[in-house]
């Protein structure tokens, strides 16, 4: 199984949000709605306390709070969320990085606002954060353009065949919060008849895609990326005690998924890269240089 995610979960009192009515919600408008709901706050200063080691109401080095199995992936992230670059993050700061996290997964069509629809999600707090790591798979079909969000399952290869047949327009998928896969094998039979097809992929602007995403990204002919992007990778697992890092490179269960890569120029070197990166309960965020040394993009940044 490949899966991962990044905003935290932790269990909580359900608080419900009174919907909007009107206008779509900007970022600055939810963040100043979520910063002022207690139950949201609630869910975030639990998890900033568990992690909070040392007890001196910041999250640092010292805390373990930034690496694969920490609440920041990476160094980057870390500083950007640092805002007053004093080498360690408050609750304030660390509230708002996971609002704006929030927000990106919600905004399911990228168009930097959320919809009454989209927000029917984040109602009960305690339930978004469940929602997170449970969303199936999920279209919005836009002229030419399929935008991708959530985790594929079993059903993966029905709901392409399904898209193309009822959107053959689709030339570009264009991928949002994509936590991963729960079904490699059907996963696979799916990037088959998605080549087929022969359309591009991009990452959307702070789009967050981990583990069996990145092969879904992979499929495109032409593979690009906006800003603030993430891509996650690390050893797929099969149970808690299977791993594919710990099994011999002769064993067969690799071949499935080095065909695929040769199927879409990316090089073997990638798939054994995976495996090393990070332990299947933890995460690596790949740099840029990675992601142009792989070929898993065909162009830097926009």
């Amino acid at each position: 199984m490949k899966y991962c995610i990044l905003i935290t979960v932790i269990a909580a009192s359900l608080v419900s949000i009174e919907p909007s009515s009107g206008a779509d919600t900007d970022l600055a408008a939810f963040t100043k709605e979520m910063s002022n709901h207690s139950g949201f706050r609630k869910i975030i200063q639990q998890d900033f306390t568990k992690w909070d080691g040392n007890d001196d109401g910041r999250l640092d080095d010292e805390d373990g709070a930034i690496g694969p199995k920490g609440l920041f992936l990476t160094r980057s992230t870390f500083n950007r969320v640092d805002e007053s670059k004093s080498n360690s993050v408050s609750l304030v700061e660390f509230l708002e990085y996971q609002i704006r996290e929030a927000f990106y997964a919600l905004d399911l069509n990228r168009n930097d606002s959320l919809s009454d629809k989209e927000k029917k999600h984040i109602k009960k707090p305690a339930e978004f954060f469940k929602w997170l790591k449970k969303s199936q798979l999920s279209f919005i079909v836009e002229g030419d353009k399929a935008y991708l969000n959530g985790t594929t399952n079993g059903k993966v290869v029905k709901q392409f065949q399904e898209l193309f047949k009822k959107h053959p327009e689709v030339k570009t998928l264009v991928f949002g919060w994509m936590p991963g896969s729960d079904d490699d094998e059907k996963l696979l039979k799916a990037l088959e008849i998605i080549k087929k097809h022969g359309v591009t992929t991009h990452a959307a602007d702070h789009a967050r895609i981990q583990s069996g995403g990145v092969d879904l990204f992979t499929v495109g002919t032409e593979r690009t990326i906006g800003e603030d992007v993430e891509f996650g990778v690390h050893s797929w697992s099969a149970g808690r005690k299977k791993e594919g890092r710990n099994l011999d490179r002769t064993n067969r269960q690799h071949k499935p998924y080095l065909d695929y890569y040769n199927s879409v120029d990316v090089p073997a070197d990638f798939y054994w890269f995976t495996l090393k990166a990070a332990v299947a309960d933890a995460m690596h965020v790949m740099t840029e240089e990675e992601l142009l040394k792989y070929r898993i993009i065909t162009a830097s940044a926009e």
